[in-house]
């Protein structure tokens, strides 16, 4: 059995859910057509039926997110020019806490 490596997908969500889970789709999908050895984990899709997150459900989001990053081994975090989310802050301060290696995708276009 092949060993996959497990990405954890970190990306902005809430200044725009409807863009930036169809990006959070792209980036998936061209992951898995490039390499079949990496499995994206996306906390965008493990959540995509909430339509509205009420503000009591985001510390267990964001516990549920750390957890995936505990079983990941490594993240990358995708960078839009102007747009670092709240969430992907704190997953960052955590991957430094536990010393999980990050990887930097910045995305120089809004359109790529």
């Amino acid at each position: 059995m092949v060993k996959l490596k497990r990405v954890f997908i970190s990306h902005p969500f809430t200044s725009d859910p409807i863009l930036y889970k169809k990006r959070a789709d792209y980036i998936c999908k061209e992951i898995m057509s490039k390499d079949l050895n990496i499995l994206p984990i996306s906390p965008l899709h493990s959540f995509s039926f909430i339509e509205k997150e009420p503000p009591e459900l985001r510390p267990a989001i964001m516990e549920t997110c750390f957890l995936f990053i505990d079983l990941c081994d490594e993240v990358w975090v995708y960078l839009y020019p102007g747009v670092v989310s709240n969430g992907q802050t704190l997953e960052m301060y955590y991957c430094i806490a536990i010393n999980k290696k990050m990887v930097y995708k910045i995305i120089e276009n809004e359109g790529d």
